[in-house]
């Protein structure tokens, strides 16, 4: 398992490339040849993904680490902690999770080290390639706009309500305790940092190419269609892509249907 300075609640702080990461590794059983699998935190709720990783750890059949990640202002150097990762837990090769931003940064990783990710599994990754790729970047301009005009709390409070509705604080603590508060602290680097560099991001269909192990880009049937559109244009690119689809589920599918989503992921490992 991870070395590091011990948390509470399996977390352990780990330093990768000079800085410190919070990685969770309650999923960490005794057997060294079982598949490993690293979910990479996402923003604003970057434990948005834990929900998922203990259901799949809880009968020890796999390895489970999963990180928060930190902003770089680049999806490609964000993509190196992934496998910086990987070393820190002397683990060749894995499964890579990312949901929304995160799913960019786990496919750049498999594009980039692609001896390194053994199979990629793309949760609503943001609509950078699809029909509605300029509708998603000027909605990603008018959140930097409310940002330096409104402030980070307004601007991040009117983000989430369009996400989740006007109950989104207290919807978003019932399904992931401690997640206001992340929100919170994160929101700052969510709206001044990552919202930029999503509107820098240059994955293409070259990137895609190399993306030859399996991969799973998943959806929820009731999400935008900026999200199925992205899922769909992907996945043409992608050669071994397994598309899956969550009926009644949003963009946030992750915390609101974790168990159709880790039995998903579960099969397609299997598969």
């Amino acid at each position: 398992m991870p070395t590091g300075r011990e948390h509470d609640d399996g977390w352990v702080s780990v330093e990768l490339l000079g800085v410190e990461h919070d990685v969770w590794s309650g999923g960490w059983p005794a057997r060294s040849d079982a598949p490993t699998v690293v979910f990479v935190g996402s923003t604003l709720t970057p434990d948005e993904l834990l929900p998922v990783a203990r259901l799949l750890a809880t009968d020890g059949s796999l390895r489970i680490a999963s990180y928060r990640r930190r902003s770089l202002g680049s999806i490609r150097h964000e993509a190196r902690d992934v496998v910086e990762l990987l070393d820190e837990l002397w683990v060749e090769q894995a499964t890579v999770v990312g949901v929304s931003y995160s799913a960019l940064v786990a496919l750049q990783a498999a594009a980039d080290a692609p001896h390194r990710v053994e199979r990629v599994v793309a949760i609503e990754p943001p609509a950078l390639h699809g029909q509605y790729v300029e509708d998603f970047r000027a909605a990603c301009r008018d959140v930097v706009a409310d940002t330096e005009s409104d402030g980070v709390a307004a601007a991040g409070a009117r983000f989430m309500t369009t996400l989740m509705g006007p109950l989104w604080s207290i919807d978003l603590e019932e399904l992931l305790p401690g997640s206001h508060d992340r929100f919170i602290a994160d929101a700052a680097q969510f709206l001044t940092c990552d919202i930029p560099t999503l509107l820098r991001a240059d994955f293409d269909e070259d990137d895609a190419a190399r993306i030859t192990m399996p991969t799973l880009p998943l959806g929820g049937g009731a999400s935008t269609p900026w999200f199925a559109d992205e899922i769909e244009a992907l996945a043409a690119w992608l050669p071994r892509a397994t598309r899956v689809t969550i009926p009644g589920a949003d963009h946030s599918l992750a915390l609101t249907h974790p168990r159709e989503l880790a039995d998903a992921i579960r099969e397609f490992l299997t598969g």
